[in-house]
């Protein structure tokens, strides 16, 4: 398969740290090289991270949009003129090939070295999308000149933390379900290449029907299970 980046990093990013695989190849060589390296997700490490792939040359940077983790890594490393790929992790999960041991940001920097992760259409994160609220920009700035107390700030910092727990605990039935489909992932994957079946919906297929369909004599008592039709 052909080589688009040469020099390709993915980041395994959570809220603590990430993972940064940059995975270098030469054109002249049939294998690729890959190392991995930890970062904080913190303003000063992630600086640091943009020179560490800068001195890389790094050609592109590849990530998933999970969560708000992302928002830091990807507006530092895009400020350093590197090209930041932010892609849909439904849609990396769901490609073919992956191995179980590999890694997400070792999955990533491959998908991106080939050219097989595509970013997602909209651009994340900025003020005034859309032509109709950019004409209005210096009135949206205006809007935001106000007074902010302590006391705001309190039942901000209150929101914020739970919109934090409730993330970290969506992170942790996520990584438990992973758990729990670890026997199933051979019918997982099978189902997952069904177009318009995505992984999470596999997941709740095998939920609620197993992976042995032997105890389905034909497809209608199958498709009578899930609810989706009748058998006299």
């Amino acid at each position: 398969m052909d080589i688009v980046h040469y020099r390709c990093a993915g980041l395994d990013i959570s809220k603590r740290d990430v993972k940064v695989r940059v995975r270098t190849q030469e054109p002249a060589r049939a294998r690729a090289n890959s190392k991995v390296t930890t970062w904080a997700a913190i303003t000063g490490q992630i600086l640091a991270l943009r020179e560490h792939l800068i001195t890389e040359r790094v050609t592109l940077v590849v990530m998933e949009a999970t969560s708000d983790y992302w928002k830091p890594f990807y507006y530092l490393l895009e400020e350093g003129l590197l090209e930041v790929m932010l892609v849909n992790a439904k849609h990396v999960k769901n490609l073919p090939g992956r191995k179980a041991d590999v890694s997400n940001a070792a999955w990533l920097a491959q998908l991106g070295a080939h050219g097989l992760v595509r970013a997602r259409p909209e651009r994340p994160g900025g003020h005034g999308q859309g032509q109709r609220l950019r004409n209005k920009i210096p009135e949206l700035t205006e809007a935001r000149n106000g007074r902010f107390s302590e006391h705001h700030a309190f039942l901000v910092q209150i929101q914020l933390d739970l919109i934090d727990q409730r993330a970290q605990a969506i992170d942790e039935i996520t990584a438990r379900i992973e758990v729990v489909m670890e026997p199933f992932r051979a019918a997982r994957d099978l189902i997952s290449t069904i177009p318009g079946i995505s992984t999470g919906v596999a997941d709740v297929i095998i939920a609620e029907n197993g992976a042995a369909m032997n105890r389905f004599p034909p497809a209608g008592h199958l498709a009578s299970w899930a609810g989706v039709s009748r058998i006299e």
